[in-house]
């Protein structure tokens, strides 16, 4: 492997276990390019720049709530980021492909 799949694992390990970063997969840089975030790989300098950019971000408790067998459950703010880009940048790949 080289050090930018070693990085793309490593995020996706921290993310699933950990959700302190997103995962820097394929289709996740190109939605931190929908927003004009750069760096687009996994490093500080992106985290940086993600943290600035949707700091401002109201996380209210409905859109952050989902019921798990039950119990309440909040996705962390790095997992609601991770499934904003991805989605943004999946929805735009299949809008360029129709």
């Amino acid at each position: 492997l080289n050090q930018e799949n070693n990085l793309n694992i490593i995020s996706k390990v921290l993310l699933g276990t950990l959700a302190c970063v997103p995962a820097y997969d394929s289709v996740f840089p190109l939605g931190l390019k929908e927003f004009d975030i750069s760096p687009r790989c996994f490093g500080i300098n992106s985290l940086i720049s993600i943290s600035d950019d949707f700091k401002d971000i109201s996380y209210r408790e409905p859109s952050r709530k989902i019921m798990v067998s039950n119990v309440d459950f909040c996705y962390p703010e790095m997992k609601l980021i991770d499934m904003c880009c991805w989605g943004l940048a999946k929805s735009k790949k299949e809008s360029e492909v129709n």
